[in-house]
């Protein structure tokens, strides 16, 4: 499992965005209250990056 925190580009992250990898990947992750995120599935690689749009299951 592996967790951090998300302030990417001068925004915070919210329970309704996904976290996409570099390479267009989705992954899977919850964002909590304080923007900490847990990613808990899909192939992480290489530097990840936040994006606004719909979250991912």
């Amino acid at each position: 499992v592996l967790k951090g925190s998300v302030d990417v580009a001068g925004f915070r992250a919210e329970k309704h965005e996904a976290l996409f990898l570099n390479l267009g990947e989705k992954v899977e992750a919850e964002v909590d209250a304080d923007s900490r995120f847990v990613l808990i599935g899909g192939k992480p690689h290489g530097e990840s990056v936040v994006l606004r749009g719909s979250f991912v299951y």
